[in-house]
């Protein structure tokens, strides 16, 4: 269920050789090479073919382990992780959980992640947290799991952060919570997780658990794919742009007032919106919902800014999500609405909670005569409004969603 995150190895070198002068005293010469056989590490040149896999540094064994020679890289990890160098501890776990090397053996990677971790390698932490919850190479301990990530994420580790994002945005074995799922995803991406920039467009682009943004995501999609992120580039493509250029279907220009550019990702269309005249989101376009919807975090500003009050209340409805589900929300009065030139005030919206699809319904396009879209232009063109005056608060009576 995991998303995938870049992990890099550690690469740190540590001294493993002791230079020996040879020639000098032979009681000198013999203390050293005693040192050295204690430890486990041999002085003496390999008679054949360099030094022996033991001498061998950190880096050129994981080198090994990257082009694939795991007659030298695996006994040297295994040298290295036996003395305690937690990079070579996680390298060789990686080793036993993939089966790359040697068999894959659950056990053995629980125990090195887990010496790893005691060191506090973040990365280990989380690849220990990854095997608990997954189940199938050691036995399945989601709790572990979770405190692991907890443990990982406050380490600085980037996976453990985006494991969270995960959980809290699925809510399948720890409550769902979109805005601490956000945050986690916020905090993987500062360190580093392009996946985590993927999953913050796609929140952002949907508003689970912020204020839906159609530029503010492709721009996360943009970073992502930027470092060759596939799924990043899919949906940027859908939206008609390629990595690191400008739109394919670029906005189009001279638009007439009543017009208003809309964005494509695919199967729906996207617009911009200017809430209260205050607060800034974009909305999906959507003719077959009654009520437009706005999120929860937007109705939050206005009431804490006193443009919305109990008077704007407007008791509840029933929501009915795009995959089926329901749930009660609560439903207000917007003084106003606007995209491009176009107004509507007083229009009837309901409360949506983070998960919810952000929708501008017929509450707002009914408030005009026509309304049309050029699919090959992608713009929205209104007719006349309806009713171009303000009305009064009070005359504004509740549809049946």
């Amino acid at each position: 269920m995991a998303l995938p995150a870049d992990h890099q190895a550690n690469t740190a070198v540590r001294p493993v050789f002791f230079a020996a002068r040879w020639g000098a005293g032979a009681f000198f010469a013999c203390a050293l090479i005693g040192f050295a056989a204690l430890i486990g590490y041999s002085l003496v040149p390999t008679k054949q073919g360099g030094p022996p896999q033991d001498e061998i540094t950190l880096t050129a064994a994981l080198q090994a382990l990257e082009r694939g020679d795991f007659a030298l890289a695996t006994p040297a990890l295994r040298t290295w992780a036996e003395a305690g160098d937690a990079g070579a501890q996680f390298a060789l776990a990686r080793m036993y959980a993939n089966g790359r090397g040697v068999p894959e053996d659950g056990k053995a990677a629980e125990l090195w992640y887990r010496r790893a971790g005691r060191q506090g390698d973040a990365r280990a932490l989380a690849e220990l947290g990854r095997l608990y919850l997954d189940g199938k190479k050691v036995a399945q301990n989601s709790r572990e799991a979770i405190k692991l990530f907890e443990e990982a994420a406050s380490k600085g580790g980037a996976l453990g952060a985006l494991e969270l994002g995960l959980l809290y945005y699925s809510g399948e074995i720890i409550q769902k919570n979109h805005e601490l799922s956000f945050q986690y995803f916020q905090q993987a991406a500062r360190n580093g997780s392009v996946a985590a920039l993927d999953r913050l467009g796609y929140m952002t682009q949907r508003g689970h658990g912020t204020i839906p943004n159609i530029d503010a995501a492709i721009d996360f999609y943009r970073r992502a794919a930027s470092q060759g992120f596939e799924r990043s580039i899919e949906r940027l493509f859908k939206f008609g742009i390629l990595p690191d250029t400008e739109e394919l279907n670029s906005q189009p220009t001279n638009l007439a007032e009543n017009e208003i550019p809309l964005r494509y990702d695919g199967s729906s269309y996207y617009v911009d919106a200017l809430i209260a005249g205050s607060e800034k989101l974009t909305f999906k376009l959507d003719s077959g919902a009654t009520a437009s919807t706005i999120p929860h975090l937007i109705i939050q500003r206005l009431r804490a800014d006193g443009v919305l009050n109990d008077g704007h209340a407007q008791g509840s409805n029933i929501f009915v999500g795009w995959n089926g589900s329901s749930g009660e929300r609560d439903v207000w009065t917007i003084p106003s609405i606007q995209i491009g030139h176009a107004i509507a005030n007083n229009v009837r919206a309901s409360e949506a909670i983070s998960g919810d699809s952000t929708l501008l319904g017929v509450s707002f396009l009914g408030r005009f005569r026509t309304w049309s879209i050029d699919n090959e232009r992608r713009v929205l063109i209104l007719g006349e409004p309806l009713d171009p005056k303000p009305r009064p608060l009070e005359a504004a009576v509740p549809s049946q969603n």
